[in-house]
């Protein structure tokens, strides 16, 4: 079979997949019976949209012209689906914060009975390419728990703005790991000098399921039927600008 009727095939059995079978897959978040309604909620990532990203039309209408269709990053599906991964998981309730001493000095207050942000040792980033940036780390009140074989990679907000902060990335096995996972950061240059605050409900981190699974890398040159494939879908996307958004996307 070419390499073209199987990619072929693989979406359409994916696409009945999607509409006939119930998904056999949970993420569940608890937190403390006292916090229920409280604290912000983990929400899907696809809720949590920039506003600029809202905003944009999806074609320039200053830019349309019998040489250009004007259309914008908003039609660019890769970009949008990053945006949509997984959930978001956002400040627990209001935090200021003062940063001096050229960003060696952090000092935070918030009105919450446990502490939302605590401090780690400088020299256990110590070469790292935060430099002196002093680490820190949200605490999170929410326990993750995956379904079995899968973990959760925690990374920066993907496509959105930074401000004045950035955590770091991880990878946990939240299906062995019955507990709140925090959240290290450091705060940006932008921070340096500023009191500010951030409110209730600021996005801080972006979890997204994965499963645990073993690649083998296969590095050769493509053959013959794969490059046809390649040369195919070019002239596919040429001839139906949203062919990708319609005939490979998987929502």
């Amino acid at each position: 079979m070419h390499m073209e009727a199987i990619l072929t095939l693989t979406a359409a059995l994916g696409e009945i997949a999607e509409k006939f079978l119930p998904s056999r897959h949970t993420i569940t978040f608890t937190c403390p019976p006292h916090l229920l309604g409280v604290v912000t909620p983990p929400r899907p990532a696809g809720d949590v949209l920039p506003e600029w990203y809202r905003k944009m039309p999806a074609v320039d209408p200053e830019i349309v012209s019998i040489e250009s269709t004007g259309v914008t990053l908003k039609r660019c599906m890769p970009f949008l689906d990053a945006l949509n991964a997984g959930w978001i998981l956002s400040l627990p309730a209001e935090v200021h914060f003062e940063i001096s001493d050229d960003g060696q000095t952090v000092r935070d207050k918030h009105n919450m009975p446990f502490n939302l942000v605590e401090s780690h040792v400088g020299y256990q980033t110590k070469g790292s390419h935060w430099g002196e940036t002093p680490p820190l780390k949200f605490i999170n009140p929410w326990t993750i728990t995956t379904p079995a074989g899968w973990s959760t990679l925690f990374v920066p907000l993907l496509n959105r703005e930074r401000e004045y902060f950035e955590v770091a990335s991880g990878l946990v096995d939240t299906d062995r790991y019955p507990h709140p996972v925090n959240f290290p950061f450091f705060m940006l240059p932008a921070a340096r000098g500023k009191l500010f605050a951030l409110k209730k409900g600021t996005p801080l981190v972006q979890m997204i399921p994965v499963r645990r699974d073993s690649f083998r890398a296969d590095i050769r040159s493509a053959t013959a039927d794969e490059m046809l494939a390649a040369d195919r879908t070019s002239l596919k996307m040429s001839a139906e600008p949203s062919w990708y958004r319609k005939r490979v996307r998987q929502r």
